[in-house]
């Protein structure tokens, strides 16, 4: 394979723009806590100046930070939800959630339970949110409480029908990530 289809397959000549404008993680507006506190962290940033840092609250095991995404989706695109994660001392870690009430119910990622930065994802088909009244993009934290977990560098953004087929670990080598 030559250098410029390489690029190409990893997504360096690929133009794609990131949906999710909070992605950049610099402040908590926009996000909603749910049992958690979410505050923002320079300490532990991936890139940028800040980061989020997600704690549980007290006598909770779990919780989540979440923002309704549907508006920003088209009914019969696909997309790819990313980001950094790492985890500060959850138990179980953290993961990234599509929340597609009233359709396909929750599309999980795996948990990062390391104290390293992780790119995780979820990629979506039309038939996972087209009947959904809500669409949240959610950090899900587990643990017990006062533990917590990091997020940086967000991105929603369309894929095709291909790179779907072709799985999430593609789509994330395909797509890195692009501030919104």
């Amino acid at each position: 394979m030559t250098l410029a289809k390489q690029l190409l397959f990893m997504g360096g000549n690929i133009d794609y723009t990131n949906l999710f404008a909070q992605g950049d993680c610099e402040a908590t507006t926009g996000w909603t806590p749910y049992h958690i506190t979410l505050v923002t962290d320079a300490d532990n940033k991936y890139e940028g100046t800040n980061c989020l840092k997600v704690t549980i609250s007290a006598t909770y095991t779990n919780g989540i930070g979440f923002i309704n995404v549907l508006p920003l989706l088209n009914t019969s695109k696909y997309y790819l939800i990313s980001g950094y994660v790492k985890n500060n001392d959850a138990t179980t870690g953290i993961k990234l959630r599509a929340s597609c009430t009233g359709d396909k119910g929750n599309v999980d990622s795996a948990y990062n339970a390391t104290t390293s930065y992780v790119r995780i994802g979820v990629i979506l088909q039309p038939s996972d949110f087209d009947g959904a009244t809500d669409m949240k993009l959610t950090l899900y934290v587990d643990g017990v409480a006062g533990q917590s977990a990091y997020f940086d560098a967000v991105m929603l953004n369309e894929i095709s029908a291909a790179d779907y087929a072709a799985g999430v670990d593609a789509c994330l080598a395909k797509y890195p990530y692009k501030a919104p």
